[in-house]
């Protein structure tokens, strides 16, 4: 029931996984993982305070579960109580300090603070455990931009991008980053790789289109926007 449950959850029938654990823990009430990934089938129903109660049973069977205070913090931070989610990823760090995916939720709930120095100091751990961690270097962009730090966050995304040269959204980012800096031919072509990468990518068309225009190229700015409207 239980490899059933996680099959049915990788096929997005989360109902039916349900369905599964809970036989599951009718027949053996203690098993902590049926109660975990039952809490992660509510969490992607939509139910996350139904996921937390799930979470918060298989930390009652097992306290040192890492993983479940992982998800339990995924749950409190869609639910918007980042300060609670911040405190469940402490305490999965707690558990195993070497834990990058909680390591790095937790920067991004910071990083959504707006508790930048924080973020990054998540971000940074994450890349000594795992230097090959893309998306650390591109969070981590973005915080130091937020920060007004264009320069470092712009080697960030060039460090993604060393890492994962498809990160379209390490491309969109920098080019971003670089408008801020009055950089608006670099900026097109940052938005130019991202669009090759995902034609579908408006965000990118649309910035694209601003940037063209900043630069007094109108058609090309109509022949962005045009890009845009394709997909919306």
């Amino acid at each position: 029931y239980y490899n059933m449950g996680n099959t049915l959850i990788g096929l997005g029938k989360a109902n039916e996984a349900i369905d599964c654990y809970r036989k599951v823990v009718e027949l053996s009430p203690t098993y902590a993982e049926a109660y975990n990934n039952m809490g992660v089938a509510y969490k992607n129903l939509g139910k996350a305070e139904v996921s937390i109660e799930s979470y918060k049973k298989a930390l009652e069977i097992r306290p040192n579960y890492a993983e479940a205070y992982n998800n339990m913090g995924n749950a409190l931070k869609g639910m918007g109580k980042g300060d609670e989610a911040v405190a469940a990823y402490q305490k999965a760090l707690e558990i195993n300090p070497n834990y990058i995916e909680a390591r790095y939720n937790m920067g991004n709930t910071l990083s959504s603070q707006g508790r930048g120095d924080e973020a990054i100091a998540c971000f940074q751990k994450v890349l000594e455990i795992n230097p090959n961690h893309p998306e650390s270097y591109n969070n981590m962009g973005n915080a130091l931009k937020a920060q007004g730090k264009l320069e470092q966050a712009i080697e960030c995304y060039q460090k993604t991008l060393t890492i994962d040269p498809r990160n379209t959204d390490a491309y969109y980012n920098m080019g971003n980053t670089l408008v801020d800096q009055g950089k608006f031919e670099e900026a097109v072509a940052a938005y130019q790789k991202a669009v090759e990468i995902t034609p579908t990518y408006t965000e990118a068309y649309n910035n694209m289109g601003a940037a063209f225009k900043s630069m007094g190229k109108l058609e090309e700015s109509i022949e962005a926007y045009k890009g845009a409207l394709k997909f919306t």
